[in-house]
Parts: C-alpha cells; sequence; structure tokens
C-alpha cells in the first residue's frame, strides 16, 4: 500500500487513510502498528495517518489493545459521526429514506408513501424532506453528509443517473439526479448547493437489486464474498450480481433481470410484452392476487406470509401449494445462474426477508436436481440479516465507499 507507481504525495496518503479507514472498518477497531503491519508502512507512517483521520473526526480513541510485551496499544475506531449518507429506496407504493452513520449504522429511517403515477419530480421533493428530518434529529454537523444514494427498481443507468424505464413506477426516460440534487438543496440544504467536507458531494443512481447487493457486501451476508447474488422480490424481482468483489451490470447495465425468465409458456402477459416471465407468477402482488387477498405496499409481505398460513389451516392446501410453485419457479430461474457463474453464496432479499423462510427448503430442493452437483456444493442459499432495508443500506453505501477505498462498488 506505501508504493504505488505513478502515485503524487496527495494521492498517496488518501489512498493510505482510505486503506487505514477499510481496515478499522472491517476489524472493529487498531492500532497504529497493526495498521502499519497491514498495509506495509512504517510507523511513522502509520502514526501520521492516524493523526491525519484523528484530526479530519473520522476516527476516535476506544481504549488499549491487549500487551505484546510492552505498553499496551492505543486502539482507535471509525468515529460514527464523522460521516453520514443518504439512502433512498423506492418502489410501488412506498420508500424508505435511512440515514447511515460512518460506522455502518442506521441513524435514522422515514417510510413515505407514494401514489399511483405520481411524477419523480414529487418524489424527490418528499424524499429530500425525509431526510432533511433525519439529519436534523440526528444533529448531523455542517459538511458531514457525503452524498445520497437512490435505489430504483427497473431499467437505470447508473453512469448517468437517468431511469430508463421503470415500469411499476411509471418512470420512463427519467433525469434522476438532477432533480433529486435539486429538492436537497432547497430542503436539506437551505437553497445552497450541497457540500460534503471530504470531497464532492455526490447523488447515485442505482438498480434496487445491485444497492441490495452492495448493501450485503458492505454490511450484510456476503462481507466475506466476492462472488455472489442478491434476488429481491416485491413488485418485480431482480438479482444484484458480484463477480470478483465488483458489481457486473452487463453491456448495457441491466444485467440481473431474472424476473423476465420465461417459467410458464400458458403464463399472463408481462409488463415487458412477453408471456409467463417469473415476475408474473412469483411477484408479492401477484401470489397476494392467487390467495385473493389485496395488495398493500406497506404490509404485503407480512400479509402473504398470514395469508399462507391461514389458507394451510382454514382452505385446505392452498398456501402449501402456492409456496411449492413459487419455490419450484424460483429454483427453475436461479439454477442456471448457479452455474453459469458459480457463486459461493445467494441472498434472497426484499419481501424474501419476511416470507423467504418459508420457500427456502422448494428452493434448494430444486436447485439440487437442477443445478450442476459441484455448482450447488459451492452455494449457499440464507434469508438476508439486514431485512427489508439492504436495498437502501446500499444506496446509502455508495456515496460513503470513496472514502473507505471501495469506489469500484460504485457507478463506473
Amino acid at each position: 500500500m506505501a508504493e504505488r507507481v505513478g502515485m503524487n504525495g496527495a494521492a498517496m496518503r488518501q489512498a493510505n487513510e482510505a486503506a487505514a479507514l477499510e481496515r478499522i472498518r472491517r476489524a472493529g477497531a487498531g492500532s497504529k502498528a497493526e495498521l502499519a503491519q497491514v498495509l506495509g508502512l512504517t510507523p511513522a507512517a502509520a502514526g501520521m495517518i492516524v493523526a491525519s483521520l484523528l484530526q479530519k473526526g473520522l476516527l476516535e480513541p476506544v481504549g488499549s489493545g491487549a500487551s505484546r510485551g510492552g505498553r499496551r496499544p492505543d486502539l482507535f475506531r471509525l468515529a460514527a459521526r464523522g460521516l453520514y449518507a443518504g439512502g433512498i429506496d423506492v418502489d410501488r407504493g412506498g420508500f424508505d429514506v435511512l440515514l447511515l452513520d460512518l460506522a455502518g449504522q442506521v441513524a435514522g429511517l422515514r417510510r413515505g408513501e407514494l401514489p399511483e403515477g405520481a411524477p419523480f419530480g414529487w418524489f424527490a421533493e418528499r424524499a429530500a424532506s425525509a431526510l432533511a428530518e433525519l439529519m436534523k434529529a440526528a444533529d448531523v454537523p455542517d459538511g458531514r453528509l457525503a452524498g445520497v444514494g437512490l435505489s430504483v427498481p427497473g431499467y437505470v443507468d447508473a453512469r448517468t443517473g437517468r431511469i430508463i424505464r421503470a415500469p411499476n413506477l411509471g418512470w420512463h426516460d427519467e433525469d434522476a439526479v438532477g432533480p433529486l440534487r435539486r429538492a436537497l438543496a432547497a430542503r436539506a440544504f437551505g437553497g445552497a448547493a450541497p457540500s460534503c467536507a471530504f470531497g464532492a458531494f455526490s447523488v447515485r443512481l442505482e438498480n434496487e437489486a445491485m444497492a441490495a447487493a452492495i448493501g450485503e457486501h458492505w454490511a450484510g451476508a456476503c462481507r466475506d464474498d466476492e462472488d455472489f447474488l442478491c434476488v429481491n422480490v416485491r413488485s418485480g424481482i431482480g438479482a444484484g450480481i458480484f463477480v470478483h468483489g465488483s458489481p457486473y451490470r452487463g453491456a448495457g447495465g441491466i444485467a440481473g433481470e431474472i424476473g423476465h425468465v420465461a417459467v410458464d409458456a400458458e403464463g399472463p402477459v408481462c409488463g415487458c410484452g412477453r408471456t409467463g416471465c417469473l415476475e408474473t407468477r412469483v411477484a408479492t402482488p401477484r401470489l397476494l392476487a392467487s390467495l385473493g387477498v389485496p395488495y398493500r405496499p406497506a404490509t404485503a409481505a407480512r400479509d402473504l406470509l398470514a395469508a399462507l398460513d391461514a389458507s394451510e389451516s382454514v382452505r385446505g392446501d392452498r398456501g402449501r401449494r402456492l409456496a411449492e410453485e413459487t419455490s419450484h419457479r424460483l429454483g427453475v430461474a436461479l439454477a442456471p445462474l448457479v452455474n453459469a457463474l458459480n457463486p459461493s453464496r445467494i441472498v434472497l432479499g426484499r419481501d424474501l426477508a419476511v416470507y423467504g423462510p418459508r420457500l427456502l427448503p422448494g428452493i434448494l430442493a430444486e436447485l439440487r436436481r437442477d443445478a450442476l452437483a459441484e455448482s450447488f456444493a459451492a452455494v449457499q442459499v440464507s434469508i438476508t440479516p439486514l431485512g427489508g432495508r439492504a436495498s437502501a443500506v446500499g444506496a446509502a453505501s455508495i456515496p460513503l465507499a470513496g472514502v473507505f477505498g471501495r469506489d469500484r462498488e460504485g457507478p463506473c
């Protein structure tokens, strides 16, 4: 880390500070001696880095470590209030806004409603107002908001900040970054341009499944995985894919649209124009409809779980059959990805955080049948530990990524 060809002194120092922060983030705490050893620095250089990060308010002392024959070393951890970021996760019917601190903890959360047909500008104003409320409640210091990430279900161009098509929201060819930045200026920065004391204030757009994958890699089930999938089910279905520790977006930026894998040749017409897509059979609103339960966005996953339980006890085996069919279809869609990508982990998220445990045995059984034995043996399939917040956490972590030297997790 200490020697990088072509780097000037300032760039070298910034890279070493980012590496030190990432090391401490992953370990929980660290000493100057540990940083020197792990990063290949001299003790003096490690001391200068720690002093700089303390002065910037990004590290704080946290007691002493175990002695190795001499004086007990001072330990340092991330200063949670040193930097924040906002994460906004929107889906049909509503949106979540959370504030993430530097230590990766959720410092505040707000839920807002999204009426059918609401334009993006209307949503941006309300999301910005919710974030302003969170910042005020958390007493975020001036210049300590790194930026905001926005997670949207649908096709997005993360590099340019445009929503290509979000059919479940009715948004098409929409500039997301510009209107959201202006709304933040008006609602959260008193009319001034948003700014951060640690570099340019960023507003980032990401597909919701990829945002979930980034969230799992940042603070969830996949912190130690390099090749994995995160599968989200709600009003739509998508997969966030990581390959060799980096997001895989494909040639056009829309890789992971597994909701449009055909699983039923006789199925209904999908919003994409094709017939029998996975989304038409497995999305939460479709499952609720098959049990005669109305779709309420704020409680849909819990409503479905309750309906599955009730249908087994009151309506015969409808719930059992639906769970079996849904598990089978998800397994059919995932098996080719297990064979093609050979991931170490698949994480089931969004609404599957609630009712996924009911489906997991059937999904595993289908993968055992359809995937190559060697590929199946290498993969772990689990439910997200982040509940329904993985996409919002991932969106918020994108503006923070550069501080930790994890720029590859943001849009290229």
